[in-house]
Formats: C-alpha cells, structure tokens, sequence
C-alpha cells in the first residue's frame, strides 16, 4: 500500500507530496497534471525491475507519440540543472516467502524509499543521453501513519533502520570477498551487480550482501539498487510492492476485441483479454464468477445475462443488457465495457496491492455514481490481512461532489498553480491539495499538513472547472 508518494522533476510536477489513504480521488480539471501524477508513480513503480531506459519507455506517450526523456524530464532535469527525485513511503506484508519458499517474517513493515536520478549532460553521442543513479535508500518508515491507516501496521517511529543507502559504500573487504568496516547503522548490502548476490540466512529481512570491486563505480548502473533485491528481504519485498501496482486505463476498442484460445487469462491494464481473463477465473472457480460481477454491477447495469462462448479459434464475451438481447462485446456501449471491467476486478481474486484507475466514471450516469463509488471503495477494502487500496482520477464536478458529500477527506484537488521560476519569471506546475479539516491538512499552519484549498475554490470547481487556478 502507497501511502505518500513525492516526486520533482518529472513533467509538469516540481515539489510535490502527496499522501493517499484506502481510497483517494484526484480531482481536476484535464490538463492539468492528474494524469502526469499516476504516470510517475507508474515510472517509479518500473524502476522496481527495469532499466532506466525501460522506465522511460513506459510512460505513457501523448496520442501519435512514443515516450522519451524529453516528454517525460522537466526542462531543469534535462538540462542538467536538477535532478529527478522520487520517493514512496509504503506498507509490506509482515509474512512473506524466501527464494526458497521458507516463510519468513519480516522486521519492518512501514518504509520509505528514495531515489534521484540525473540526465548525462557530458554525452555527446547520438542515442538518448544516459540516466544516472545519483542516490538510492531504503529505510524503515518514521513517519505515523496517516488516520485512516491507524492499526494497519506498526510504523516504529524514530527507529529509522536502514536497507540500502549508496552513500555508505563498504571501506574494505575480508578475505571471503565480504564488506567489512562499516559504520555504525551502515546497510550497504548492494550495489547493482546482480550475478554476484549471495543469499544468506540472517533472518532479518536484510539485503544479501554483495561483493562490489574497488573499481565500481555508481555511475555505471543502469537500474536502481531496490531491482536486485532477493526474495524474503525487505528490499525484495520492497520492490515486489512497486511492481505490484496496477494502472487502469480502459480502452473499449481493446475489451471488445475477442481472443485466442491460447491467450494467458490475465486482464491488461486497458482492459484487454476480458473475455480470457473471466473464461480462466470461471473454469478456476464455477460460472458463480459470473453471477458475483453481475451482481456487483446491479445498481449501475441490469445485467440479465453474461457469458464467454467460444467463437472457433476465439474466446467471446457476451452480455445482455435489461430486456435487450444477447449481444457479444463488439456490440456493447463503451459505458458496459468499462463496468464489466471494473466489476471484473472487484469481485475475482486479486492481490493485496494498488490500482490506480483513471476517469471512472466514464460511461456512467450521474444519477449511479453514487453505485460507481460504492463499489469502488469496495475494492478498496482489506481482504483478510491482505491490504488493498484504490487510487482514481477525475475532472468530473459530479464525482468531486458526490465525494465532497459523503467522504471529502477522499479528496484531493489537482490544481495549476504559478510561482517564481529558478531562472526569473513565473512558471506554471501541479499543486495537489486537500480539503480543509481533513486529516490531510491537519496542522498545516504549523508546517504539519498540507495547505488545503478553500471551500470557495471548491464552489469554483464545482461551478466552473476550467476556471480553477490558485497562487503558489
């Protein structure tokens, strides 16, 4: 579970903080940064496995586009002028498996992770300008929880045990090729080089150590520390919570399409394999998959019917809507799509972790959204001890009221903003802000919280959505 998330230096997002509960809503008007939110954490979330370059690639490009450091960097990142940084602070399992399949219990469950990279500005090659790792760490968290996370872990504040930090290199080596003379508190377990990971039964949940050569150099990595991290560790487990994050963005074009017999039932984050997905979920389980996602929807669609046929070589989903007849997904609206997505992931099993959804509400009549954020905080909701979480987005004035009625601590208002700019003028960024008495903005006026917006700013959106802007 992500429960605050700060990133600088990506897109238009310079100096931002934002903490997330089970269920959070960013609301805003398009354009504005909500999107560029979830493509950082989607970016950080790569970084867990991948290569600089991949993470890079996995933004999501604008229409007609491929991502690259241009459409993803700030102008000062990519000038050399900043760097980027991020950092996650989350809840592990406290249960987890080893590589060898052994439980094993874990020493922390709340930690903070930081990462800053920079743009090779010396390159002068022609392919893409190199990444670099500036810094890396890994602590156990010692910040409290936030209210609404209160008993879902022990934070243990001011212990500040630490799992990985690039700034503690190792002096020297003993003669089995182990770190030795680190100071007091120093965890330097890794380095980046991956065949040389030695696994070992401490039982702390610590990094396995790795023999690094005098001659390694930080600058040669292509990937973070945290991607190394073995099974059963806090870091391996770290980074099995980043890549366990979820992005949905519904394609309609893409669930409508049929597929192969032969297609692995997992479900994209665009709702791709559908029929696949439910096929595999209902021989797994009985047609009563099927029955739970209709009756999940009862309150947003009459669905009378649901099924996946096979269609020769093909899987086909088909659905009938009220009175209307049995029709496949090629013939149903992108609204029907979009739910049987939703109500797909609500009601089948799933791993504790995030989904990040965008827009919703898409589809859906005002008058069932009320439904819509029901099942969606639904899905929010632990599962035995595994943590779930759901994080959208939305320029919707009637999702944002709906919230702002029922739960506004839910709320958090994506908003342009100006402020004076390194190089003299005015630039323009994402500010994200919560409501006031919210547990959000709790003691803000002490340097605490986070300044909220006002409940008139509120009525402007409410009112006039495009017209939302505030100063600093």
């Amino acid at each position: 579970m992500l429960t605050r998330f700060e990133v600088s230096g990506f897109k238009n997002l310079r100096d931002v903080v934002v903490d997330f509960g089970p269920f959070t809503c960013i609301a805003g008007q398009n354009g504005v940064g909500k999107s560029n939110l979830f493509d950082a954490i989607q970016f950080l979330s790569h970084l867990a496995s991948g290569t600089f370059r991949e993470a890079i690639a996995s933004v999501r490009p604008a229409s007609g586009q491929r991502a690259t450091q241009e459409s993803v960097l700030s102008a000062a990142v990519l000038a050399g002028e900043e760097n980027l940084r991020l950092a996650a602070e989350m809840v592990i399992p406290s249960q987890v498996r080893d590589n060898r399949g052994r439980s094993t219990t874990l020493p922390d469950q709340c930690l903070r992770y930081e990462v800053e990279l920079r743009v090779d500005t010396s390159y002068q090659g022609k392919r893409a300008r190199p990444i670099r790792l500036v810094s890396e760490r890994l602590t156990s968290s010692t910040r409290s929880l936030p209210e609404p996370l209160a008993g879902v872990a022990d934070p243990r504040p001011g212990k500040g045990r630490v799992y990985i930090d690039t700034t503690e290199l190792p002096v020297g080596f003993d003669a089995d090729g182990e770190p030795q003379d680190l100071g007091p508190g120093a965890s330097m377990y890794a380095m980046g080089m991956k065949a040389s990971v030695v696994d070992l039964d401490a039982g702390d949940g610590s990094l396995a150590s790795m023999h690094v050569s005098d001659d390694y150099l930080l600058d040669e990595l292509d990937r973070t520390v945290l991607s190394h991290g073995a099974r059963g560790t806090v870091p391996g487990q770290a980074a099995a919570e980043l890549e366990s994050w979820r992005f949905i963005a519904l394609e309609p074009s893409l669930i409508r399409a049929m597929d192969s017999v032969d297609a692995p039932g997992e479900l994209e984050g665009s709702g791709a394999h559908l029929a696949a997905f439910l096929n595999a979920q209902a021989e797994e389980q009985g047609r009563e998959v099927y029955d739970a996602l209709r009756h999940a929807l009862w309150e947003i669609i009459d669905l009378r019917d649901l099924d996946v046929v096979r269609n020769g070589d093909f899987l086909e989903l088909r659905a009938q809507a009220g009175d209307g007849p049995l029709l496949p997904a090629r013939a149903l609206s992108d609204g029907t799509l979009r739910m049987l997505v939703l109500g797909a992931l609500a009601t089948t099993t799933q791993p504790s972790g995030a989904i990040f959804l965008e827009e919703p509400e898409n589809g859906v009549h005002p008058g069932r959204l009320h439904a819509l954020l029901d099942l969606l905080r639904r899905m929010s909701e632990p599962q035995g001890d595994a943590l779930r979480q759901v994080v959208v987005n939305t320029h919707s004035p009637y999702v944002v009221r709906e919230i702002a009625d029922r739960r506004p601590e839910d709320i958090v208002c994506a908003v342009r903003a100006k402020r004076a700019a390194p190089g003299g003028g005015l630039e323009e960024h994402a500010v994200f802000r919560p409501l006031p008495g919210t547990w959000r903005a709790e003691g803000w006026e002490e340097g605490r919280g986070t300044r909220p917006v006002s409940r008139g700013q509120l009525s402007v959106y409410l009112s006039s959505p495009q017209e939302w802007e505030i100063d600093g």
